[in-house]
């Protein structure tokens, strides 16, 4: 339910002026305190703007540091492939032999890592 605070401040200040409707009324509530509470309620719905802008900045940096961490992760599952790669090399002690073997010298090197990832697949099958 909305409040017409306009109204209701209007209404307020008319009976408080009006000595003789405010004698008649006798109301038990205190004018004065209606309008601070009306004060009170149009200060804090300046705050609900902010919030509101609040939230919004919230979300875009909660998605900017999703969308950071994505590619954070990227970045990892990369160099630990890149890792494991080269660990698989060092541990061979054939190294060298490996080399030649896979390269000749007349062939051309295109995809080391694709070379590399087929041979550790066909050493795990085993």
């Amino acid at each position: 339910m909305s409040v017409d605070k306009e109204k209701l401040r209007a209404l307020c200040l008319e009976v408080k002026a009006d000595s003789m409707i405010h004698s008649r009324i006798r109301l038990a509530l205190k004018f004065d305190e209606v309008l601070a509470l009306i004060d009170e309620v149009e200060r804090l719905e300046k705050f609900e703007d902010w919030f509101v802008r609040l939230d919004q900045a919230d979300q875009a940096l909660s998605a900017s540091f999703k969308a950071e961490r994505d590619l954070l992760k990227l970045e990892i599952y990369a160099l630990r492939q890149d890792a494991q790669r080269y660990r698989w090399l060092r541990e061979k002690q054939t190294f060298i032999w490996l080399i030649q073997d896979w390269f000749p010298s007349d062939a051309v090197l295109t995809d080391v890592d694709a070379e590399i990832d087929a041979a550790m697949a066909k050493e795990r099958a085993q």
